[in-house]
């Protein structure tokens, strides 16, 4: 007797089994292929080849399957409906567009064929036939969703489309955005309420990372991590290039329009530039060819520049070796998530006039290469009105430098 009842329990324990990763595997849609993993109690995969699915399985006998579609353009709901052969008879089902909805907010409240979706529109079905109940190794736009094992704690991810939330052990969460076209996954962490940064280049089934405190992300060790279900298509290893990219930077004018024009100001102080390769392990300054000085504008009192007679507080300076500054960066480098090209650009302008000299203050920013919202021709403006190359209002700086980056 005892023998029978353990074997009724395999039995249903081994049904529920099969029955919860009944909707594994490939299958052909009036709206293109999706492809479904099975992965602690949750599906998700890719859709008609730029999309996401993620979905579960409703709590009764209907074999239903509750989920938040990404199409590329537009999220939303849908619902499928099994027959006994998903092979044979397929599915049918309807979707709704929702810009908002999370996998969390179905599970709350459940899905309903007449409240939630247009059951007499044709438009809204969606019907469609499994081809496929092999394991699916090859996702390529949801690769994201999962559970991930890393140096530090498990992450449990969903992805639609590009955003990817999910849990970090039991102390966090994750929020970012995945990059597909770079393979980088940009965004923040929390760890027990204190909030992080985090990078990390998808390697396939894996990834290596930084991390920090900062938006610089220097902390150790690098993050690291692999899947635990191998759901993704391996990413083909990139021989390393050897080739190089010549960056130049040019000071172009200078800017303190603080002064009053009837001073009759006279420009005088000094301007900068560095070039940093920044890695987790650290930052490292790349010299300039020649090994020039990094101050490529240095006046002092006794020899400023007169001011330009075509504005009033502005000198143009000329476009001579003086005022360049040339930097060898690998293409490995610039083409590496895991590595930043930051430019450090820094001017303390003052202003010679008759009675006491105008002082405009020390100004800096470091800026990521990638990052830098150039103008036309690779112009950067740096200082008053100006942050990250783009214009902005109530900044403190007085002065401005603009400068021409160019070659990469």
């Amino acid at each position: 007797m005892k023998f029978k009842i353990i074997l009724a329990s395999l039995l249903v324990l081994l049904t529920h089994w099969a029955q919860a990763q009944m909707w594994e595997g490939t299958y052909q849609t009036q709206y293109g292929a999706v492809k479904l993993v099975y992965e602690n109690g949750i599906y998700y995969g890719d859709y008609a080849g730029n999309g996401t699915v993620l979905a579960f399985e409703s709590n009764n006998t209907n074999f239903e399957l509750h989920g938040v579609f990404f199409n590329g353009n537009a999220r939303g709901k849908f619902l499928w409906r099994a027959g006994a052969n998903l092979q044979v008879q397929g599915f049918s089902g309807h979707f709704a567009y929702d810009n908002t909805v999370s996998l969390q907010d179905l599970r709350g409240k459940g899905i309903y064929f007449i409240s939630d979706f247009q059951t007499g529109n044709s438009q809204f079905n969606w019907n469609g036939k499994r081809t496929s109940t092999s394991k699916v190794t090859d996702l390529q736009t949801a690769v994201w969703s999962g559970k991930w094992t890393t140096n530090f704690a498990d992450l449990v991810l969903e992805q639609v489309g590009n955003q990817v939330t999910g849990k970090y052990g039991n102390v966090g969460d994750i929020k970012a955005t995945f990059d597909k076209s770079k393979k980088v996954l940009k965004g923040t962490f929390t760890n027990n309420g204190r909030t992080g940064y985090l990078e990390f280049a998808f390697t396939g089934n894996g990834f290596t990372g930084k991390w920090g405190w900062n938006q610089q992300m220097t902390e150790n060790p690098a993050w690291t991590g692999t899947k635990s279900i191998k759901s993704n298509k391996p990413v083909p290893v990139v021989a390393a290039s050897s080739s190089t990219k010549k960056i130049t930077v040019r000071l172009a004018s200078i800017l303190a329009e603080e002064i009053p024009s009837n001073r009759n100001p006279e420009i005088y102080g000094f301007a900068g530039v560095r070039v940093y390769r920044v890695t987790a392990s650290g930052r490292e300054e790349i010299r300039s060819f020649g090994n020039k000085n990094a101050n490529y504008f240095d006046r002092t009192e006794n020899n400023p520049f007169p001011r330009d007679s075509r504005y009033a507080y502005r000198v143009d300076l000329a476009n001579t070796p003086d005022y360049l500054r040339e930097f060898t960066i690998s293409a490995q480098d610039l083409n590496n998530p895991n590595v930043d090209i930051e430019l450090e650009v820094w001017h303390h302008v003052k202003g010679k006039v008759l009675g006491p000299n105008f002082d405009l203050g020390y100004h800096k920013e470091v800026l990521n290469l990638e990052g830098i919202n150039f103008e036309r021709g690779g112009l950067l403006r740096v200082g008053q009105g100006y942050r990250n190359g783009q214009r902005q209002s109530n900044l403190a700086s007085k002065s401005q430098v603009m400068i021409y980056v160019t070659g990469f």
